[in-house]
């Protein structure tokens, strides 16, 4: 069924942190790698994004890992699209282990985008007709609400764009900005803590030559978990390109 794809992937050594599981850039990576497989294939079937001057730009990523697979172990990434909510496409996605335990789950909004006149577009008839849709349970059913705003930041850290952190839009790719804001948090937390949820809300682009500010603020703490919100700040355009918020949990 066109409608569901899945993903066979194996951790490898590129992939993991020094605890040898993946990390969590990684399983976004897994997941941007697994929406676009699934999106050519029905593109290739002519049921998605049947005019080529349509695309779709991520406005929103979800994702939650109750465990992080280890290096060399094989998995599967499964992901589908929801019907249209509004304006935006839901994907969603689910990780299941070497076991076939489900281990984390994820979902992104996107908008559809006219190349040619430079503009967000109500999604067209025949893409919502297309069947491309699946009626499957959405595994956070997140309303992607407006994340709060950071007001006195914790941690900050300052990134030179690189050309070679564009994608194919030439522009900064949407995980990039996960690795910023993550590798933000100080090294203490990461030595005793792990990222559980992140979620990010994509609010301009950046490109090549491009100063980026990372900032991060401590919003909760407790023995066994953290949360931070996130601002990254584009310094040369004066614009925000995305906030975030993460939450972590001790290491067992």
């Amino acid at each position: 069924m066109s409608s569901l794809y899945e993903e066979k992937i194996k951790v490898m050594s590129y992939d993991v942190d020094e605890t040898g599981r993946a990390s969590a850039v990684s399983i976004c990576n897994y997941f941007q790698e697994a929406g676009f497989n699934h999106a050519a294939i029905l593109t290739e079937n002519g049921k998605l994004l049947p005019n080529p001057n349509i695309a779709y730009f991520l406005t929103r990523l979800h994702v939650c890992m109750k465990k992080y697979p280890l290096w060399g172990e094989s998995i599967r990434v499964e992901t589908w699209l929801s019907p249209i909510v509004d304006r935006y496409a839901i994907r969603n996605f689910e990780v299941y282990n070497s076991k076939d335990e489900l281990i984390g789950c994820g979902e992104n909004s996107a908008v559809f985008y006219d190349m040619g006149k430079e503009q967000i577009v109500i999604v067209p008839e025949d893409i919502k007709n297309s069947g491309s849709f699946s009626e499957r349970a959405r595994p956070i059913n997140d309303p992607f609400e407006r994340l709060p705003k950071l007001d006195q930041a914790d941690h900050e850290t300052a990134y030179d764009v690189k050309y070679s952190d564009h994608d194919t839009y030439r522009h900064v790719n949407n995980v990039r900005y996960v690795d910023w804001a993550l590798n933000t948090i100080p090294v203490d937390v990461w030595k005793e803590f792990q990222p559980e949820t992140v979620e990010i809300s994509f609010r301009a682009e950046s490109s090549h030559n491009n100063k980026i500010q990372s900032l991060a603020e401590k919003i909760a703490e407790d023995d066994n978990s953290l949360s931070f919100i996130h601002r990254l700040e584009n310094t040369t355009t004066g614009r925000a390109t995305a906030f975030l918020r993460t939450g972590w949990i001790r290491r067992s």
